[in-house]
């Protein structure tokens, strides 16, 4: 019996996607193993069976130092693919012989996942900051980088604090390259980035333009103010996180990592974030915005 009692004594979140994803699936998941008092453990097993339309992802979160006690578990845990397979879940969990399965309704935030038991499987992308607000001190503690940033990040900070600061996210990659992700996310053009430094409007300000495709950046992106494109250069993404963290001023594109760019910093001034977070109409992504950001 002490495989079926194991999974009573912890919550379990899969992860899905990137890292900006897995951050906002680790968050909630640590809200709840803190609120049950349990600890916390990480699915693993979509990394191992992504659908031929996801863009290929690895999991990343072994650049933050997280909480000593998370566990990195249950690669063999099954999400139903039909109703089949969902009545067997059922009555496995029934028996305590499989987790029971909490999933996100829709893209909006889902208070009944907060209910959640000990004991679960937490399914879905909890993109909003309700998920885990009371317990932000802990998340950012545990998004703290293991690895000391590198010489040539150093630098590029030393030029972010210099002086008045914006950090600006720009999303191409897949959003670009793979259809599915294109009909679902879209871009933000040129036009979104200009009114949102009209919005911020602060004199004397340089962008630190932050981006997948930094070679597009230079050639054809002009913001009307002094700009540097940061090239990561193969860089560890979890830099680039810092980095934008330390800016005075944040611009997001439609993307979860530009999202905890600016959340990680401490002390933000003006936030821009696209009135229209998904070129998808059907879904609602309301409340992926945090107290106090301005939509445009």
């Amino acid at each position: 019996m002490r495989r079926v009692r194991s999974h009573l004594r912890m919550i379990t979140v899969r992860l899905i996607g990137g890292l900006g994803n897995q951050m906002f699936q680790y968050a909630l998941g640590r809200r709840l193993s803190l609120d049950r008092g349990v600890p916390l453990a990480l699915d693993l097993g979509w990394f191992g069976r992504q659908a031929p339309q996801d863009t290929p992802r690895e999991y990343e979160l072994d650049c933050f130092t997280l909480d000593e006690t998370v566990r990195k578990v249950r690669r063999d845990l099954p999400v139903p693919a039909n109703w089949a397979q969902l009545a067997l879940l059922r009555a496995r969990e029934t028996l305590r012989l499989a987790p029971r399965v909490v999933r996100q309704r829709g893209s909006g935030f889902d208070p009944e996942v907060l209910q959640a038991p000990a004991g679960a499987l937490l399914l879905g992308f909890f993109q909003s900051e309700r998920y885990f607000a009371p317990v932000a001190d802990a998340i950012r503690a545990d998004f703290t980088p293991i690895a000391p940033l590198s010489e040539e990040a150093r630098r590029i900070q030393e030029e972010i604090v210099a002086g008045p600061s914006i950090s600006v996210h720009v999303r191409r990659g897949d959003y670009v390259s793979n259809p599915h992700a294109n009909r679902y996310h879209g871009t933000m053009g040129e036009e979104y980035y200009r009114r949102a430094l009209e919005r911020i409007g602060v004199e004397g300000a340089r962008a630190f333009v932050f981006s997948d495709d930094p070679d597009w950046c230079r050639s054809g992106f002009a913001l009307g103010i002094p700009t540097t494109v940061v090239d990561g250069g193969g860089r560890p993404p979890v830099e680039d996180l810092v980095l934008m963290s330390t800016c005075r001023h944040h611009v997001l594109a439609n993307s979860s990592f530009s999202w905890w760019g600016a959340w990680l910093d401490p002390d933000p001034g003006v936030v821009v974030a696209p009135e229209r977070w998904a070129q998808d109409e059907s879904a609602d992504f309301s409340d992926v915005y945090a107290e106090g950001w301005v939509r445009v």
